[in-house]
């Protein structure tokens, strides 16, 4: 998963560790100044949003149908009511999003077969450092590994399209060609992850245009920022965990701490990005933590989606839709987890939005291209992805 460490709360105004070589110079001076103290135009019907409270007891279950549904239009906009009630929460699981049953069906069926198959053809997809002489480092397959807090399988997948264009630096892992299992072994995998793949995409700019009308932007504001997407699809597979996989964790690698009876398949962390959509299965596990540190259960509900806020779109909303600390706690069985991180085009800017911007909650943070920040952001996340070279 995208991540990002809870300890990791940055200074807005210069980028610890901004990729060498980007195009983007952050502001200075007297620009920089102005651009801390301004704040957006007030209409007089506008609706601002401040700093959401995190204080929640539950996840919000949105039946987002008649967002789309012209039949349902006089409901719209007490579903955009509750998108952006959602942003205290940071979380939401929902319904009725388009996504058709049959092919949620298949990218999970296709999902466990491979997952099933022996180590030996698993890792014949392992990226590098699990597979030496691999030509990926980002896109693959990483295995379990004891004594890490994350005890979990994973394949992640990017476009099979590769964006283009002069500012598209396609020479860094963001950009390797995704790795397939052999045709004759899972004739199903390919087909199945493409589609999905594509209806995620399809989803994801549905929920972002539905937020952009939440944040008064303009019809369709979102797209031109995501038509060269990375976005990256992934695969996870949470084994059941024994004892030996956690006998050296420290406290923080347990639900219950130093009683350390109840250990974690997955540590606290917010994602990176801007929007992560998960399709799970109904083992559970999954725990969002609110203002008063509180762990709340997200409902495993069948055939639908759990939405959450990254990083990048906390960023991009001046904090008043922030990303939620969550973390995955152990099962007695396995757990299947597909997460889908909706991701912009690397050069799209990424700057505070107008609605989002008051006189009592002025401009937070500078603008940043989306692809330098992020891939400095995930090289230092969790192990699999530690040795991911520098741009």
């Amino acid at each position: 998963m995208r991540m990002v460490a809870l300890s990791s709360k940055e200074l807005p105004i210069r980028e610890k560790g901004m990729a060498r070589g980007s195009a983007f110079i952050p502001p200075s001076g007297a620009l920089q100044a102005d651009i801390f103290q301004r704040t957006a135009p007030q209409k007089a019907n506008a609706v601002r949003f401040g700093t959401a409270n995190g204080d929640f007891n539950a996840i919000p279950v949105i039946d987002v149908g008649p967002l789309w549904n012209p039949a349902q239009a006089d409901q719209k906009a007490a579903v955009l009511k509750k998108l952006s009630d959602a942003r205290h929460v940071g979380f939401m699981v929902i319904q009725n999003h388009g996504v058709p049953q049959a092919l949620l069906q298949e990218v999970e069926a296709q999902a466990r077969a491979f997952f099933a198959r022996p180590p030996l053809e698993k890792m014949a997809l392992a990226r590098k450092p699990y597979a030496s002489d691999s030509t990926n480092t980002y896109h693959g397959y990483f295995p379990v590994m004891n004594n890490e807090t994350s005890y979990k399988e994973g394949v992640d997948m990017g476009p099979n399209e590769l964006p283009s264009g002069d500012a598209v630096p396609t020479h860094l892992p963001l950009f390797e060609p995704n790795l397939w299992p052999d045709v004759q072994t899972l004739p199903g995998f390919k087909p199945a992850m493409l589609a999905y793949y594509d209806a995620m995409q399809g989803l994801g700019l549905r929920m972002m245009n539905a937020f952009g009308e939440v944040l008064q932007l303009p019809n369709n504001h979102f797209d031109d920022k995501f038509n060269q997407s990375i976005s990256t699809l992934r695969l996870l597979h949470y084994p059941p965990r024994p004892q030996e996989s956690w006998d050296q964790l420290s406290e923080e690698g347990f639900a219950d701490g130093e009683a350390r009876q109840t250990p974690l398949a997955c540590s606290a962390h917010t994602d990176t990005g801007v929007l992560t959509l998960l399709h799970q299965d109904g083992v559970g596990g999954l725990q969002v933590k609110n203002k008063r540190g509180q762990w709340i259960d997200v409902p495993a509900i069948k055939d639908s989606f759990v939405v959450n806020f990254g990083d990048v779109w906390s960023r991009w909303t001046n904090d008043a839709f922030p990303a939620t600390p969550h973390r995955v706690v152990a099962q007695a069985q396995s757990r299947m987890s597909i997460p889908f991180f909706f991701e912009p085009n690397w050069d799209t800017v990424i700057e505070p939005v107008p609605s989002c911007v008051t006189p009592e909650q002025p401009t937070r943070y500078a603008p940043v291209p989306y692809g330098p920040y992020m891939w400095e952001k995930i090289k230092a996340k969790f192990a699999e992805f530690r040795d991911l070279p520098n741009e």
